[in-house]
């Protein structure tokens, strides 16, 4: 079975989670399509309902090998051959393929085929073929093959993979059939129904049908609330057998729990001949309520972490706090996706009173609980007394909450998303941070101050501004300049000019390091290969994307991850369990990249030999190495080449800092021989900005302060030479 993604959480990225729905339900509305089949033919699902035949709906992939397992068990085409048009014409049968991945080439298994199939899905298959994934989305399937088994009343239940054609026959049986003259059956409540916070204001609503032999040209219904009758609503119009009506009621208002019900009280103007079917109920409840707004989550996630993300809203659905993986909604998953079966705890802190919903997610919509670990999730108050728990249920969950009579949270914010530099970085970074703030106070945010630690000296911005509360604010921070590694900490230490009043969100940490660099330029590159060595290709660019060295199967290139067009004999292809050593010059300082490319998409190691690859240099020292991955890696390191360091045997001990700088730079050296130095400070481009010193200096050891509040800030070089040797060390200005 392939599992899919349904179009549910794209629609909720455009529309919002509240147009977030579970796939089609038991006893649904089957929606209505009209689809073009691979022969040109046009059908239309209702035409083949509005004559009273039922409908089989077989939803597949072509490239899904369970899909084709029972495709070919010919199960469908038997029933349509007994039960189709050239049998008894009661049914219709329509193979739909569903995924979007894949063209219509994949369902005749030819050449041409994009995305993948297993074999030939036509030949032998007699009723209609339609190539069209938006009805597996309107289906809202999660999983390749899915089967439907459609009523003439349009009543949907999937089926699971029968195999016996006597048991889908059988189906038909549940079917409810047409039932005296005038008959209007209501199918389902359309309106607002569950939970609700302080009031809510809707239009009771009810969806109905015609399951009798007349034409429905009137109708009236009947609104009860608690029991008691409230209002009467005609409908005029006109609706043969088998379609759907809707009734719909005037808003009323709703400030308590209730239950209300809508039914048939006359069918063109008589009785309804069924009254088994003339009535719908429905219930909406308030909300729960606490007069703190201090709330604890305990959020336990099951096998699949990945596959769940909560969110706290406030009443305008702006996000307050959120956790787990966002990427459900884009199928790129975050960094932040929580562990397997792991507890979390968390205090919220809530502004003030007011509505508030709790909702969490499922990707494949199969809840947090029970099939795959004991997931779930708990909200308390202040007090620990629990507000509302769960874990089992599909695609979504959510639980609206009022916070009534509480003392306020005045002044806080969080750091919701940092915008800026991570990971590894080459030589020197020089970025602006941005970081995306959210007011969670009660009270508009004016002034905020953030520090910046981990890049030198302790900075401080200072911001200023109208942040209302519930609402998000971009700041961009001053530039930072790094060269070496760095823990960066931003830091939200006032609002308003006082402390925050909750600390929850006011840090956000990010590390940064250098990638790993040589000071020579010439670096051996060592390749082991696995039993497919000709599957292997590499080169070495620099940052402009230039290919200083290359090496393996020149037909797998730097692009040729997982198309598996190799073969043996291939120009430049390796052997099997081949070692290959290769040295690289490389032209300048600067940075650099590994690429090593394996044409199969199973990397170099394990399963067929332990395959690697090394760059290092004259002293050993690796800069890149590895050996599992899939299609491609791609590694970066650094030639930062030391003029003179081993040379110049006399000058040891040799420290700057801080580093970066902001006002003055430290020096400390030990000589072991009175020396005359020149020190001297070049820019980036070589220039002399900075005579630091020519003096004679004594044997031992030596402090130099060298101000540099007057140079812009960047990357400089402070020399030292005593006139036949010379040694460099880099720095950075940073104001």
């Amino acid at each position: 079975m392939r599992r899919k993604f349904t179009l549910i959480f794209t629609m909720l990225m455009i529309l919002g989670a509240g147009s977030l729905r579970a796939q089609l339900a038991p006893g649904s509305i089957a929606p209505n399509f009209t689809g073009t089949d691979i022969l040109g033919e046009t059908w239309t699902l209702y035409d083949a309902l509005d004559q009273g035949k039922t409908a089989i709906i077989e939803i597949v992939s072509t490239q899904d090998d369970e899909s084709w397992n029972y495709h070919s068990l010919q199960t469908l085409q038997n029933l349509y051959a007994a039960y189709g048009p050239t049998g008894t014409d009661e049914m219709v049968v329509f193979l739909i393929e569903g995924d979007a991945d894949t063209n219509t080439d994949c369902l005749f298994g030819a050449p041409g085929c994009v995305g993948g199939t297993i074999g030939d899905w036509v030949t032998g298959t007699l009723y209609p073929i339609i190539d069209d994934a938006s009805i597996a989305e309107t289906y809202e399937i999660s999983s390749f093959p899915t089967i439907y088994h459609i009523c003439a009343n349009r009543i949907v239940n999937e089926i699971g993979q029968v195999t016996s054609v006597p048991e889908i026959y059988g189906f038909n049986s549940f079917c409810e059939p047409v039932n005296g003259s005038n008959n209007a059956s209501i199918l389902a409540y359309n309106g607002f129904e569950g939970i609700f916070c302080q009031e809510a204001t809707f239009a009771p609503s009810a969806l109905f049908q015609n399951m009798g032999a007349d034409e429905i040209t009137s109708a009236s219904f009947a609104l009860s609330i608690d029991g008691a009758p409230f209002t009467e609503k005609n409908w005029v119009g006109s609706l043969n057998t088998y379609q759907l009506g809707t009734i719909t009621f005037e808003e009323i208002t709703l400030s308590s729990s209730t239950n209300f019900s809508i039914s048939v009280t006359s069918v063109n103007g008589v009785a309804d001949d069924d009254a088994g079917n003339n009535l719908v109920t429905a219930q909406v409840s308030l909300a729960i309520d606490v007069n703190n707004t201090l709330v604890t989550l305990e959020y336990t996630t099951d096998d699949y972490p990945e596959e769940s993300y909560w969110e706290l809203l406030d009443a305008n659905d702006q996000i307050l706090y959120s956790g787990g993986n966002p990427g459900i909604f884009t199928g790129q998953d975050g960094s932040d996706i929580y562990v397997e079966n792991t507890a979390y705890t968390l205090e919220l802190a809530l502004p003030s009173d007011g509505c508030y919903r709790f909702v969490t997610y499922d990707r494949f919509g199969d809840g947090m609980c029970c099939q795959y670990g004991d997931g779930s999730y708990v909200l308390r108050d202040a007090a620990g007394t629990v507000m509302f728990s769960g874990g089992e249920f599909e695609f979504i969950a959510e639980h609206p909450f009022e916070v009534k009579n509480a003392s306020p949270v005045v002044n806080n914010a969080r750091i919701a998303v940092y915008e800026g530099e991570r990971g590894e970085y080459c030589q020197v970074l020089t970025f602006t941070p941005n970081l995306v703030v959210q007011n969670l106070g009660s009270n508009e945010i004016t002034a905020l101050t953030i520090e910046v630690t981990g890049a030198g000296s302790v900075q401080t911005f200072e911001w200023t501004g109208n942040l209302a509360s519930s609402n998000y604010e971009l700041i961009s921070l001053d530039e930072l300049v790094l060269s070496g590694a760095a823990d960066l900490t931003f830091t939200i230490t006032e609002v308003n000019g006082e402390a925050d009043d909750y600390a929850f969100g006011n840090q956000y940490g990010v590390p940064l390091v250098r990638v790993p660099g040589t000071e020579y330029q010439t670096v051996s590159v060592r390749i082991v290969t696995d039993e497919y060595g000709y599957e292997t290709y590499w080169q070495i660019t620099d940052d402009a994307g230039t290919v200083i060295a290359e090496g393996g199967n020149e037909l797998v290139g730097p692009d040729g991850g997982g198309l598996r067009v190799a073969s043996e004999g291939d120009p430049g292809a390796y052997g099997q369990f081949e070692t290959i050593d290769v040295q690289v010059d490389l032209p300048a300082e600067g940075c650099y990249n590994f690429l090593i490319v394996d044409d199969y998409g199973d990397g170099i190691c394990c399963e067929y030999g332990d395959g690697l690859f090394r760059v290092s240099d004259q002293d050993n020292v690796v800069v890149a190495t590895g050996d599992v991955f899939d299609d491609f890696l791609l590694t970066a390191f650094e030639v930062e080449v030391i003029v003179g360091v081993k040379e110049f045997k006399e000058l040891g001990d040799l420290m700057l800092f801080p580093n970066p700088v902001r006002d003055e730079l430290m020096l400390n050296f030990d000589l072991t021989t009175p020396t005359t130095l020149q020190l001297s400070v070049r820019n980036a481009l070589g220039q002399l900005v900075q005579t630091v010193a020519t003096d004679d200096f004594t044997a031992g050891k030596h402090t130099l302060r060298i101000p540099v509040s007057t140079l812009s800030d960047g990357v400089y070089l402070l020399t030292f030479s005593n006139g036949a040797q010379a040694t460099s060390r880099r720095f950075v200005v940073q104001h």
